[in-house]
């Protein structure tokens, strides 16, 4: 039998719109998309602080991607013929995506079956499967300073920007720029007149 699995980002449009850096931005998703690439990205290695989904599934013999499944945004799907391989390169795909965005909402499903027709025939009736669930980090009793970007997480560092000094989490510190926020989202702030 052959092992399929499903490594996506779930509820993307939250996590971008917790952004407020990237409110009004075209390819906000640009990072999601290097991450989970299934071929080299346009970026020289030595010039990115990330690695893609083809580098990682380099560390893994016996699991390739499943060429089959439906090419999806934000989802990569593997296969394999040994379970336990297949579940280590599903867990460090997973794990990699998580290092670099730590709000996102990452899940992965393996299921086992001859064809990847199988594997959409046991979605659609609700089959028991293998599920992990990364979700983003969650505040209960916060110590320290919420993020002024996403409101979300807990701010690591400030940085100064043409905005002022922002207290930033890991995840929007890793896509600060010194050339301050969005230009739109100072036109956003205007509440609209009505009548």
């Amino acid at each position: 039998m052959t092992y399929f699995a499903a490594i996506g980002i779930r509820q993307i449009q939250s996590y971008l719109a917790r952004s407020r850096h990237l409110w009004g931005r075209r390819g906000a998703s640009d990072m999601l998309a290097y991450l989970t690439a299934t071929a080299g990205p346009d970026i020289a290695p030595d010039q990115r602080r990330f690695r893609t989904a083809a580098e990682v599934l380099e560390d893994h013999a016996g699991v390739d991607f499943d060429r089959d499944a439906l090419d999806v945004d934000s989802i990569v799907n593997v296969r394999g013929e040994d379970h336990d391989a297949v579940a280590r390169a599903t867990k460090a795909l997973a794990l990699n995506i998580k290092l670099h965005l730590p709000a996102a909402h990452v899940e992965t499903t393996i299921r086992e079956g001859k064809t990847y027709r199988d594997v959409i025939r046991a979605e659609n009736a609700r089959e028991v499967t293998e599920h992990v669930e990364y979700p983003p980090t969650r505040i209960e009793f916060p110590l320290a300073h919420h993020c002024d970007e996403c409101s979300s997480g807990m701010a690591s560092r400030t940085k100064n920007t043409p905005d002022g000094e922002l207290r930033l989490c890991p995840d929007c510190l890793s896509r600060a720029t010194d050339n301050g926020r969005n230009r739109l989202l100072d036109k956003a702030q205007f509440v609209p007149q009505v009548g």
